[in-house]
């Protein structure tokens, strides 16, 4: 299914960013640790360069579990052992206007309603309107999703 395709492409492309964003946050941490222990610098830059080692370690440490949820949701995508609800799109957090030669509407932090529960659900996911109803297919560990079909109560 073409949508399945598109939710494996987000998935890859998550994954390919954090891959990016964890190795540029290694090089500046093995730079830095290099300047501390084989420089001779004075004890702002050596203070200087522990903040960036530690800054660089959370980052690192955020990306690997970002990493880790986008292949395992890669992996289950392609087992076909994805999540697929009928929800309602209930809020979001912000709304953003999109001005590359079309007027798109984005929305972030899109809370939905699951049809038939009172369960609430966030996701990423995009092409939605507000109160309307959907049937989404997501990854269960990175929430990133996409919209199969407008659903149809019977």
């Amino acid at each position: 299914m073409i949508k399945l395709e598109l939710l494996k492409i987000k998935l890859q492309g998550r994954l390919r960013y954090n891959i990016f964003v964890g190795l540029a946050a290694l090089s500046v941490m093995g730079i830095s640790i290099y300047d501390v222990i084989f420089l001779e610098n004075d004890p702002s830059w050596r203070i200087f360069s522990i903040i960036l080692i530690i800054a660089a370690l959370i980052l690192l440490s955020f990306n690997i579990y970002f990493i880790s949820t986008s292949s395992k949701d890669l992996k289950d995508l392609k087992k076909d052992k994805y999540e697929k609800v009928n929800a309602k799109f209930i809020s979001f957090q912000s709304k953003n206007l999109s001005k590359k030669g079309y007027n798109k509407v984005t929305y972030s932090g899109q809370l939905f309603r699951i049809i038939g529960t009172e369960t609430m659900i966030q996701l990423d996911v995009d092409d939605v309107e507000l109160k309307e109803d959907y049937v989404i297919a997501y990854g269960k560990r990175s929430k990133i999703g996409v919209m199969i079909q407008k659903y149809k109560q019977k």
